[in-house]
């Protein structure tokens, strides 16, 4: 079995990781040819799963092995529908003070991309990954129970690129450079004055042998690294809406009017670095695919404004510019399964960790584990999958994490009647 991520890697932890979804493989089956009927004329072709049957003169078929058609541009698109929940609301982790934070949310979801280069060596896509989410509890991030919400609206261009192969070692070197922007559809970035964010992300991955090919199972895996540098343009530092005029108090004690939300100030620039582990085995004419991750992240706050007098104090003015550090330190850790009983349809199963450093009791936080933590649980369905079987031969391998324009695998059968 041939290490079949490929360049599709880089938007495996982009994502969520929403959760990430990858290839299935099936047993591929061969149906018989069956006898042409006495009105077809000698001469005509039909195309079966990359074979024509052609007709001699004397009416015996003869089979001749071609290439399959080539792949579809938009490869890569599907849709998803997660069901997110905090650890403790089903009963996972330490009892906590505050169940505030407790959340069962779904999230319907879709992927479109499109090559609009697509070489040997390297592609270029473009990708919009929409989506809404509806929490089903009530905890205090919303404001009624079951309120819908838009979520921000990722748009990529993705360079694609092959670094380096070797059949003969099976050994495969790829990268991905990702230039993103997202958009503010959700509330509560539209609504804190936040314009756009840039999120530029650079993957290099390495698949490597474990036992190889001859192996039944465990032929290879992969491994990679990536970066990821986010920048947020909006009105101020901090949450702002110009329909809020609050009465507030200054350290003096005049009144005046505020349009902010929150005094806590965003982080005008992240940076983000992860590594990350991942491993396909064919089970059964089925795939079950595993993969890992642990990140770092650093949130850089932006200085505090000059002034005469930072705070007011009755013994005088106190200086905070040069208290402290600037820089909100974080890591998380996630990890799953994906299973796809068919190329067009795929269920996965992953828990995710992520936050600060320090705790609200000032305590350092585990990297696998605290409060927030959440499992997600879904399905992905490949609207490229379901195109190409319906009209043409049916393929193995979904296009998920799939992006390499090679000859197409697919299977001589028609698409089962659930699609």
């Amino acid at each position: 079995m041939r290490a079949r991520v490929e360049f599709g890697l880089g938007a495996l932890f982009i994502v969520t990781a929403s959760a990430a979804t990858a290839a299935a493989q099936s047993v591929p089956g061969r149906t018989p040819a069956v006898p042409p009927s006495t009105s077809v004329r000698a001469g005509i072709k039909s195309n079966t799963a990359g074979t024509h049957v052609e007709k001699k003169d004397d009416g015996a078929p003869v089979e001749k092995a071609t290439k399959a058609p080539a792949r579809l541009p938009w490869r890569g698109t599907g849709l998803s529908w997660d069901h997110s929940a905090t650890t403790s609301l089903v009963g996972i982790g330490r009892d906590v003070q505050s169940v505030a934070h407790e959340q069962y949310v779904q999230t319907f979801s879709a992927a479109l991309s499109y090559f609009v280069i697509d070489q040997e060596k390297w592609s270029v896509a473009l990708g919009v990954s929409p989506s809404f989410s509806v929490e089903v509890t009530n905890s205090g991030d919303t404001t009624t129970r079951n309120e819908p919400w838009l979520n921000d609206l990722p748009v990529s261009a993705v360079y694609r690129r092959k670094l380096y192969v070797n059949e003969e070692k099976e050994l495969y070197t790829g990268m991905s450079l990702n230039g993103t922007v997202i958009l503010p559809a959700s509330p509560a970035s539209y609504s804190a004055g936040t314009f756009l964010t840039t999120s530029p992300r650079l993957a290099v991955f390495q698949t490597v042998p474990i036992f190889g090919q001859s192996a039944k199972h465990f032929q290879s895996v992969t491994i990679g690294a990536s970066v990821r540098w986010d920048h947020r343009f909006g009105k101020a530092d901090i949450a702002v809406n110009e329909d809020l005029n609050m009465p507030r108090m200054d350290a003096r004690g005049s009144t005046f009017l505020s349009d902010a939300l929150s005094f806590n100030r965003f982080a005008d620039n992240s940076l983000r670095q992860g590594v990350f582990v991942f491993l396909s085995e064919d089970i059964v004419g089925t795939t079950l695919q595993f993969f890992g991750s642990m990140g770092l992240n650093q949130n850089f706050l932006p200085n505090l404004p000059d002034s005469a007098c930072d705070v007011q104090l009755q013994t005088g003015c106190a200086d905070v510019k040069t208290q402290g550090t600037f820089t909100q330190y974080g890591y998380g850790f996630a990890g799953g399964f994906t299973w796809f009983p068919t190329a067009e349809l795929g269920l996965y199963l992953n828990y995710a960790n992520g936050g600060g450093q320090l705790g609200p009791n000032g305590e350092r936080r585990s990297v696998f584990y605290n409060p927030n933590a959440q499992f997600s649980v879904g399905l992905a369905l490949g609207v490229d999958a379901i195109f190409e079987a319906l009209t043409g031969p049916r393929r193995k391998d979904p296009f998920f994490l799939v992006a390499k324009n090679d000859e197409k695998k697919r299977l001589d059968k028609k698409l089962p009647s659930a699609f």
